[in-house]
């Protein structure tokens, strides 16, 4: 049985928004939507400094299913049922729509099991809420962890990395 789990929608999301949360808890981490074998390399190395067990699903990002999606959240919830689930926070305005299917699909299934935590709207400050609790040593874990997104660093948009602070919230 899983205690508890947090869902990323993207190779990253864990670890710039709900690191906090999946160390204090011993989380699994999944990662919702597939992009590549690298970037699923990175998301395992950042779980395992998290000292985290991880998964990656089969759903593409690029045109996911997301029929698909809310079946392997079922499957898992069937075979797992954890007791607290963390999932982005589906924003009213300008969210990531990712992020706000895996939340809202995360809602449907888990319930009032699911604790949202909050990522950010494209052309905003970052959306905020009530501060995560974190321990000093926690943020080196997290630098250590975001310092695995290598292949995000070098072709994404590195000040995204950059302005995000590290800080973490949830909302009810």
């Amino acid at each position: 049985m899983t205690t508890a789990l947090v869902l990323e929608p993207h190779n990253d999301d864990a670890a710039l928004f709900s690191a906090f949360n999946a160390i204090r808890t011993r989380a699994h981490i999944v990662t919702v939507l597939a992009s590549s074998v690298e970037r699923t390399a990175e998301s395992a190395a950042a779980a395992a400094i998290f000292g985290c067990s991880y998964e990656q699903w089969p759903e593409p990002d690029d045109a996911p299913d997301w029929k698909a999606v809310a079946r392997m959240l079922l499957v898992h919830d069937s075979d797992h049922a954890p007791e607290i689930v963390f999932a982005p926070w589906p924003e009213s305005s300008g969210g990531n729509e990712q992020h706000n299917m895996v939340g809202r699909l995360a809602e449907q299934v888990y319930g009032d099991r699911v604790t949202f935590y909050t990522t950010y709207r494209t052309g905003a400050p970052r959306t905020t809420g009530t501060p995560v609790p974190y321990e000093r040593e926690w943020v080196l874990m997290k630098l250590r962890a975001l310092a695995c997104f290598e292949s995000q660093i070098r072709s994404g948009p590195v000040r995204f990395f950059a302005e995000h602070s590290l800080l973490e919230w949830t909302r009810p």
